[in-house]
């Protein structure tokens, strides 16, 4: 039987306490089981010394590190922290708001994200209606998302979902002001913030363009930016300190799309010479998942998901090489609502997914315990 094209029902009001209790209870079971199946990986070396603080810090490493520098000395930090300079403020931040209770960058990044995502599983919850999914099921899709176990790490993932999502609630009730707000919030943390800025000016201009004189608040996110840009200005000296320290330190020079695919391929049998790396393999997975979704967001005419999707995906395919797309594919929230709606429409891929989903979430766990990642 054909799927048919959602309705793009609007989105509810509130929601019930009984769908909050079960989005919320839903994503920390599995937030639980991701929690313990890591401990028990690791149990041996957790035992050493405090469970509890070697379990945190299992999480803390990676993009942690530069996140912690600019908590604990801010921009520029010293000797290869130097190119801190390539992140925005906002998980810092709040592990110095974390500091003023005594909590540890760790801890405190751990708990933001933890609590991100609770706030991401509500607002999933409310904005399923508008893609005539089931609440529960854009829970899942979400949570059993083969890398969500990055929406747990103290790095900038489960912050920034939770801001861009409720962003999109707040839209698509048409509450502008708070729109904005939330997604300038999302833009302290990621400049991907301005992707989700364009995409919810093209959902005002699609909802009703009668009222595009209320979306001015959807401008915050650019004087976020313009904001950030001229503190580093000041503490740099530089104009473009962040544009360089990305081409510099990070890859992330602007090239044309088949240059970039054509490294990345190169780099799946170079990488380590002698070897496939799963790592670029992975990368170009994602890259044609990500381009898959936008069309599929595009067939069924939801512009403005598919202005955000194909907006973050171009950045991705522009740069000296796929880095980190499956992340990113996890924080673009449109494309676990359009697996929400299919596993809404049909038991058979309600099956496929959770069988799918749960081995390879369990994979990823267990190399991300070991700070392996998938190379």
């Amino acid at each position: 039987m054909r799927l048919a094209m959602p309705t793009h029902r609007e989105v509810p009001a509130r929601l019930s306490r009984e769908t909050i209790l079960e989005s919320v209870s839903l994503w920390l079971l599995v937030r639980l089981a991701v929690f313990a199946f890591i401990f028990v990986v690791q149990l041996e070396s957790l035992l050493q010394g405090s469970a509890f603080d070697s379990f945190i810090n299992l999480w803390a490493f990676q993009e942690f590190d530069w996140y912690e520098s600019i908590a604990e000395s801010g921009y520029p930090g010293d000797g290869i922290f130097q190119a801190n300079v390539a992140y925005f403020p906002g998980t810092a931040l709040l592990m110095r708001l974390g500091a003023v209770f005594g909590a540890s960058p760790a801890l405190s990044g751990f708990l933001f994200a933890l609590l991100g995502g609770v706030l991401a599983a509500v607002a999933m919850s409310v904005l399923a209606g508008r893609f005539d999914a089931r609440a529960k099921w854009a829970v899942l899709a979400l949570a059993l998302a083969p890398v969500s176990v990055f929406l747990s790490a103290p790095w900038s993932e489960g912050p920034f979902i939770a801001l861009s999502l409720w962003a999109w609630v707040a839209a698509a009730r048409q509450q502008w002001l708070w729109a904005g707000v939330f997604a300038a919030g999302a833009t302290v943390v990621r400049v991907n913030g301005l992707f989700l800025m364009v995409a919810l000016l093209v959902l005002l201009l699609t909802t009703d363009r009668t009222q595009w004189r209320r979306g001015w608040p959807l401008l915050l996110p650019g004087l976020v930016v313009a904001g950030h840009f001229a503190y580093l200005q000041r503490v740099t000296g530089s104009w473009t300190a962040w544009r360089d320290s990305m081409s510099d330190n990070f890859g992330r020079s602007f090239v044309d799309p088949v240059t970039s695919f054509t490294n990345t391929y190169n780099l799946v049998f170079d990488y380590v010479p002698g070897t496939i790396s799963s790592r670029f393999v992975g990368e170009i997975l994602a890259a044609m998942t990500l381009i898959a979704f936008t069309l599929v967001l595009l067939w069924w005419k939801y512009w403005a998901e598919a202005t955000y999707v194909a907006l973050t995906t171009f950045s991705l395919v522009t740069a000296d090489f796929y880095q980190a797309l499956p992340r990113s594919l996890l924080v673009l929230f449109p494309i676990w609502l359009v697996i929400a709606r299919w596993m809404t429409a049909r038991r058979s891929a309600r099956i496929v997914y959770v069988a799918l989903a749960i081995p390879a979430l369990a994979v990823t766990s267990y190399l991300f315990s070991f700070q392996q990642w998938l190379s």
